[in-house]
């Protein structure tokens, strides 16, 4: 009864030990939250006017990095004066690119 139990609990161990590998490398090289966090507050630094348009562009810049990595790039500049992000030319938001 005893191997049962090592067995399944290796097993499963397995299993996560893949689920963490496979969500790590799948998502296409975007960066973790606080490195995308981080780039998008220097941005914000250098060009303050690009993000007077709220949480809302401050999202959509850090979803970009999230989802793209360095791949993320600025696309134009709305009516408003505020940014947008780019990711494979498909507009950011904070819901996803």
């Amino acid at each position: 009864m005893l191997q049962l139990q090592r067995k399944v609990t290796a097993g499963f161990i397995s299993l996560v030990g893949l689920t963490a590998i496979i969500m790590s490398t799948g998502c296409g090289g975007g960066l973790d939250t606080e490195e995308a966090v981080e780039i998008c507050n220097e941005r914000e630094k250098r060009e303050p006017s690009q993000f007077d348009g709220g949480d809302t562009v401050m999202n959509s810049c850090i979803t970009c990095y999230e989802d793209c990595g360095n791949d993320c790039s600025s696309g134009s500049v709305t009516d408003q004066g505020f940014a947008t992000f780019l990711c494979d030319d498909v507009a950011c938001t904070p819901d996803g690119c």
